[in-house]
């Protein structure tokens, strides 16, 4: 197995202990739990090296704290949860093999992929609000065109009825 298949395996690890005990029933969940783009996510889970980034084994630990070692997230070495009797003690430890300013970077840089996500969303719906916006326009036309025609069918039925009489 190679280094990338390697880190798919332990996502995947991570993605069906989630499911199986904490509530996670779909790729969708766990991408809103981690603030990701469910994309993203799609493609770590199907071995896209781009996206099994050390940020995303980062988010899982920063998601779920003192539920997964981020140690062997990140290298494979020693097991995938932290063990319930020594929780804050091994949380600890695996940060400490962390480089505090890797850590906070990481950090920052999920914060501002979550921000860039969002305002992709917001451009997106955006454009959405603009085109229903035309459509709109487009209908209150239609209306009173349909009005006018309307009004003049009347008249002429009116005055129809009136030259009879």
């Amino acid at each position: 197995m190679t280094k990338d298949e390697d880190r798919q395996e332990r996502l995947n690890q991570v993605y069906r202990y989630l499911y199986a005990y904490r509530g996670i029933d779909s790729q969708i969940a766990f991408a809103k739990a981690l603030r990701v783009q469910r994309s993203a996510l799609s493609a770590a889970m199907n071995g896209n090296k781009a996206y099994l980034t050390n940020n995303l084994f980062t988010k899982i630990c920063v998601a779920f704290p003192g539920v997964f070692n981020l140690d062997y997230l990140l290298t494979g070495k020693g097991s995938l949860l932290v063990e319930e009797t020594a929780h804050n003690d091994a949380f600890f430890r695996s940060m400490e093999a962390i480089d505090p300013s890797s850590f906070i970077n990481a950090i920052i840089s999920a914060k501002d992929e979550t921000i860039a996500a969002i305002r992709e969303q917001l451009e997106t719906k955006e454009q959405t609000i603009s085109l229903l916006r035309q459509q709109i326009d487009i209908l209150r036309q239609q209306l009173a065109e349909g009005s006018r025609q309307t009004i003049s069918m009347v008249a002429e039925e009116i005055t129809k009825q009136e030259t009879k009489k």
